[in-house]
């Protein structure tokens, strides 16, 4: 029966104690939080000296329960109250230690995602200069091969040349759009070949055939400006002007 006693008792303030620092915990939340952030030192104080306070705050609630009355005279000596901060340091001291252990890794994980971001930013920007690169490169190139072709077909064939121009500056027209954008669409890409390819045909004559074929539901899909391009050009340079019959796109 004594037993039983005790455990109730004990039962009885350790539930208020619990219930005490769950209250007082979720009122003081935002401080909780700015603390946590502070030294190794400032938040085991912080923590012993807020517990020891609840501790003895509870006990002195328990006093006004019938039966409970007796422990008043004792809760305010000096042996209560260190007691009661001696725990509490030692229970702020690993707290202390497992907040300061979270918020180390809180910030490694910040950190490793911030070098992430700035390599992939990096990276980005690498494939943006490589592809304006790119473009440079073949513009001027294409520019100066198609009015050679103009000039030269001015005089014995006046409409080939000017049919010629006109699919030019459709091409520059359309050009000029795109590497203003950061993002294409297949349709975009696909209109600009096919005057890219117009070009070529009147250059190449028969020996250059010419299929366009995108399905409408593709049309709308982003990609990077110019990036069809070079395949065409490659296939052409590498794979139909060698040969004599030529072949197709």
């Amino acid at each position: 029966s004594q037993l039983l006693t005790g455990f109730s008792r004990n039962l009885l303030i350790s539930n208020v104690i619990g219930f005490a620092f769950w209250g007082v915990f979720e009122v003081i939340g935002p401080v909780i939080r700015v603390v946590n952030r502070q030294s190794f030192l400032l938040i085991a104080l912080f923590y012993a000296v807020i517990g020891c306070v609840i501790v003895t705050v509870s006990f002195y609630a328990v006093t006004f329960i019938p039966g409970y009355g007796n422990m008043r005279p004792w809760l305010f000596t000096p042996q209560q109250l260190t007691t009661s901060f001696i725990l509490s340091l030692s229970i702020s001291i690993v707290l202390a230690a497992i907040w300061r252990r979270r918020i180390d890794e809180l910030a490694a994980q910040m950190a490793l995602a911030e070098e992430r971001e700035r390599v992939e930013a990096a990276e980005r920007a690498a494939a943006e200069a490589n592809l304006r690169a790119l473009q440079a490169q073949i513009e001027p190139h294409f520019l100066f091969n198609t009015l050679a072709n103009v000039v030269g077909l001015i005089h014995p064939h006046p409409e080939t040349a000017k049919l010629m121009l006109e699919k030019f500056i459709a091409y520059l027209r359309a050009t000029l759009a795109s590497t203003r954008e950061r993002q294409s669409t297949l349709g975009s890409e696909f209109e600009l070949m096919s005057n890219f390819l117009a070009i070529l045909q009147i250059r190449m004559g028969d020996r250059l055939q010419v299929e366009v074929e995108l399905p409408a539901e593709l049309a709308g899909v982003s990609i990077p400006p110019m990036l069809i391009q070079p395949l065409v050009e490659n296939a052409i340079k590498h794979g139909l002007e060698p040969k004599v019959e030529g072949g197709s796109i």
